[in-house]
C-alpha cells in the first residue's frame, strides 16, 4: 500500500509538473491544519492519496482537500464515483485545477505524509 501511495505522489507530482491544469475531486474543506491532518489520516486508512490547497476567503484559510489527478473531466468523475459506489466518499466535486507560480509550490510542497 505504501509503495503504491509513493508511486501516486510521484505521477501526481511529475503530471503537475508538465501540465497547466488538471482535474481532481474535491473531498473537504476544513479551517484548521489539525482537521486537514484528521482527514489524511481517515483516507489513508480508505486507501484514498490525498493532497490540499489553501485558499483564502474573506481573510480566512480554508484547506481543501482533493484526490486525484486527471486529464479530463469525464476520468475525475468516473473515479469520484467509483469511491462512492465503494461506499468510501459520501460527497465530491470535480474541480478543475489551474497551474500558477504561487499554487505549483503549495501542490508540490503540500502533499500530506505520515
Amino acid at each position: 500500500m505504501k509503495k503504491y501511495f509513493i508511486l501516486f505522489l510521484f505521477l501526481l507530482s511529475s503530471n503537475l509538473i508538465f501540465s497547466k491544469e488538471f482535474y481532481s475531486i474535491h473531498l473537504s474543506s476544513e479551517r484548521k491544519m489539525n482537521e486537514v491532518n484528521n482527514d489524511f489520516k481517515k483516507f489513508k486508512k480508505l486507501d484514498i492519496p490525498i493532497f490540499y490547497k489553501i485558499h483564502k476567503i474573506k481573510n480566512i484559510n480554508w484547506y481543501r482537500i482533493f484526490s486525484g489527478n486527471f486529464k479530463t473531466y469525464k476520468q475525475a468523475k468516473n473515479y469520484g464515483n467509483k469511491l462512492l459506489k465503494e461506499k468510501k466518499i459520501n460527497y465530491f466535486l470535480v474541480m478543475k485545477i489551474k497551474k500558477t507560480k504561487k499554487s505549483n509550490k503549495i501542490n508540490k510542497k503540500k502533499y500530506l505524509k505520515n
